[in-house]
């Protein structure tokens, strides 16, 4: 691990950890100041909990993708985390595999622009084998990631 990487996942830490230190002196000092809760000591046990679950709960999400905002955007790291927390309807990717002989083939392709709900429709033309149910109203247009890797193993002896 980098010092970078140490250094932002330090700094990360004590941020959640202030967080939670400060929302349960926060709670604990608005629950004190309602008198009718020290006399059910069980509810406002359970209410601390309560209030520490959802809020903290909130509060962590928030953090944490504000750390992934700027972890990526600032200090180049976690690009893969931040993208996939992003829920985008597009840049789709797969892998197609060609398997000849003693040799492996890897294309990585991608989609620019994946299809909404809305553009597709049933596949009355049954192109296809097999035929899908549903097929895109305009055709996809899938490129390569980057070139084809080849994998090749070993003489066997």
């Amino acid at each position: 691990m980098g010092s970078k990487v140490a250094l932002v996942s330090v700094a990360n830490g004590i941020v959640h950890t202030m967080a939670v230190v400060l929302l349960a002196l926060l709670f604990h000092h608005v629950n004190a100041a309602c008198p009718a809760l020290l006399n059910w000591p069980r509810f406002a046990f359970v209410l601390f909990g309560v209030e520490m679950i959802v809020v903290g709960g909130l509060l962590a999400g928030f953090l944490f993708g504000l750390y992934l905002y700027a972890s990526s955007r600032w200090w180049n790291l976690n690009h893969n985390d931040a993208f996939s927390s992003m829920r985008r309807d597009s840049h789709r990717g797969f892998l197609r595999l060609r398997i000849k002989g003693d040799e492996v083939t890897i294309y990585p392709i991608g989609l620019d622009r994946v299809p909404t709900r809305s553009e597709w429709r049933v596949n009355a033309e049954k192109t296809g084998s097999p035929p899908p149910a549903y097929v895109p109203a305009t055709p996809l247009a899938p490129c390569l990631i980057e070139g084809p890797i080849t994998i090749r193993s070993p003489a066997s002896t």
